[in-house]
């Protein structure tokens, strides 16, 4: 998918963008999309691969096979590690054990999280600026 945003600052090889909803959604009366649910801008973050500057427009690729997995990852792994953590200790070395595993896989998970999350932003799977549609400077 891809999208127009405005460049807010540049750090490095990364961008700061303001991406605005289009002004179809204005008059939309659908109101079920998640596209109502966002307010009328967002900022993201996106490698800056065509060397834009502060202020100018930009088209935005969004890729759309790695958008839902991170957030399901998000949730899921904090809630299901610590709980299959503590079922596999407690049964063999009891309760208190369970809950010291239970405490280390959920930190674990976390670390896992940051890490996903790194990587992610630093692969193909992270918003990308490929053109610069208008210079404003």
């Amino acid at each position: 998918m891809t999208q127009l945003a405005q460049v807010i600052e540049v750090t490095g090889e990364r961008a700061v963008v303001k991406i605005r909803r289009p002004d179809g959604c204005a008059g939309c009366s659908a109101g079920g999309c998640p596209g109502c649910a966002m307010p009328r801008a967002v900022t993201a973050a996106a490698l800056n691969e065509a060397g834009a500057r502060p202020g100018d427009i930009v088209e935005l690729y969004i890729p759309n096979k790695t958008a839902g997995a991170l957030p399901i990852l998000t949730f899921l792994l904090p809630a299901a590690l610590p709980i299959a953590g503590y079922f596999a200790v407690s049964a063999f070395f009891g309760d208190t054990a369970g809950y010291f595993a239970m405490a280390a896989a959920f930190l674990a998970s976390l670390a896992a999280i940051v890490a996903l999350d790194r990587l992610h932003l630093r692969t193909r799977g992270a918003a990308r600026i490929i053109r610069i549609v208008e210079n404003k400077k």
